[in-house]
């Protein structure tokens, strides 16, 4: 059976399935360069997150009737409380994202599709994407981002081929919109919350007298969460002028939400431990992007294993959207271990060969000699971008994708932030040398 995973709305991505195989995962930023395009169709109501259909369907030389079912990781019907959208930008949300779905399955059944189409809930498609690509046989998942359809947090337990959800926590209480909150505060995007995460490591933390995420009305079978107190921080913190380097009271700012959602993950990690007696875990949702708190779970909590997936935040929806439908129609299928994340776009040579063209080029006649080649080229203080293969499934550079350059160059990493990546000031060494280092815990 094959199963397309829809867009969702943020960072939208195609995924295909062959029965419990992934067979492609492709953001539609990666075929159009567009980076975190929010919504499926444009300011005309044009549906404008197609490439990634046409791409799947080209590369696999498939018709759009061969595509059995299509699978969105988001139910707009399944809101237990429509008024927790206030906290939104419009009361009319969920009506907005249906519509868009509706349009998206319009043109494809225009394009010759024919199938059922299934809507999951989006916690739910975060579990399922990494739970069911993960070597566990049963594991406790803990799924937080900024929200689903209203739930913020969910905790749950996949035995085998079933996940049940036993916790949630749901508008307005969100771990991850006061993250997000506090990224804009700072001058950046919504999706720029990583710049947040590296702002933190330079501050220190204020002290507190009672926790920003506030766990303790939680109980050994009820989870509770008050996050007024965080949002109450975030909006006592001063908007920083774009272009003006972070201020004391910027860095402090990151410094105290970052270790406090820390805190927050920390205990939810113990909770769903004691409420499952699992000893491994699985994280997924935006904020199991976080890789500091990520690090602090591993190493700090009592699960002996901890799995993450690359793609942990939203562009993984569609692939857990289309194994929870996999699994819900067949739960005797096997499961597929993930054990490598190229799922993206291949080139072919003539690929290769035009997008160097006018270029000077020089070709190996193996592997050996071209890293040997390479490897110099490092030596000598020069950076390189690694292609390979195909594309990283998920934000991250994988080895497919990379930037390379020798680390031992005391000049490296500015060389790297201002000329490859053009990253914040407050990145570069001169500018960390100013700012207080974060105090131990």
């Amino acid at each position: 059976m094959l199963i397309v995973g829809a867009p969702s709305i943020h960072n939208p991505t195609w995924t295909l399935l062959d029965s419990v195989r992934p067979v492609i995962s492709i953001e539609e930023d990666r075929l159009h360069r567009e980076k975190n395009r929010f919504g499926l169709v444009d300011e005309d109501g044009r549906v404008n997150v197609l490439a990634g259909w046409a791409y799947i369907l080209e590369s696999e030389n498939m018709r759009p009737s061969d595509i059995d079912l299509i699978a969105f990781g988001f139910n707009p019907s399944a809101t237990y409380f429509p008024g927790a959208f206030d906290r939104r930008y419009d009361h009319f949300y969920q009506e907005r994202v249906f519509v868009q779905q509706a349009l998206l399955l319009n043109e494809l059944r225009r394009d010759g599709w024919k199938g059922d189409a299934y809507y999951i809930r989006h916690h739910l498609a975060h579990a399922a994407a990494v739970y069911y690509l993960s070597p566990f046989d049963e594991a406790a998942i803990v799924s937080v981002d900024g929200w689903g359809e209203d739930e913020t947090i969910s905790i749950s337990y996949g035995h085998g081929t079933s996940i049940s959800t036993f916790a949630t926590v749901t508008l307005p209480e969100s771990i991850g919109e006061v993250y997000t909150r506090l990224t804009t505060k700072l001058g950046w995007g919504m999706d720029d919350a990583g710049k947040t995460m590296a702002l933190a490591a330079y501050g220190t933390p204020a002290r507190l007298a009672v926790p920003l995420f506030d766990l303790g009305d939680s109980t050994p079978t009820h989870l509770s969460i008050k996050t007024r107190p965080a949002l109450d921080f975030v909006e006592s913190v001063p908007e920083r002028a774009i272009g003006e380097p972070p201020s004391e009271v910027h860095v402090s700012a990151a410094a105290t939400i970052q270790i406090e959602l820390e805190r927050a993950m920390l205990t939810l990690a113990r909770w769903a431990q004691v409420r499952t007696g699992s000893k491994n875990l699985c994280l997924s949702g935006g904020v199991a992007l976080n890789c500091v708190a990520n690090h602090r779970v591993a190493t700090e909590s009592i699960f002996q294993s901890v799995f993450v997936q690359p793609a942990c935040g939203d562009s993984g929806i569609p692939m857990g959207a289309a194994l929870a439908v996999q699994y819900g129609l067949d739960p005797t299928s096997a499961r597929h271990v993930f054990t490598a994340p190229y799922l993206g776009r291949t080139y072919d040579r003539r690929g290769y060969l035009d997008a160097l063209s006018g270029l000077l080029t020089e070709e190996y006649p193996d592997d050996r000699s071209l890293c040997f080649t390479v490897a110099n080229l490092l030596a000598n203080g020069l950076i390189v971008g690694w292609f390979q293969g195909r594309s990283e499934y998920g934000p991250r550079a994988l080895g497919n994708r990379s930037i390379l350059a020798d680390p031992r160059r005391l000049e490296m990493a500015k060389r790297l932030n201002v000329a490859v990546k053009r990253r914040e000031s407050f990145r570069l060494p001169s500018c960390a040398a100013r700012i207080p280092h974060r105090r131990a815990r």
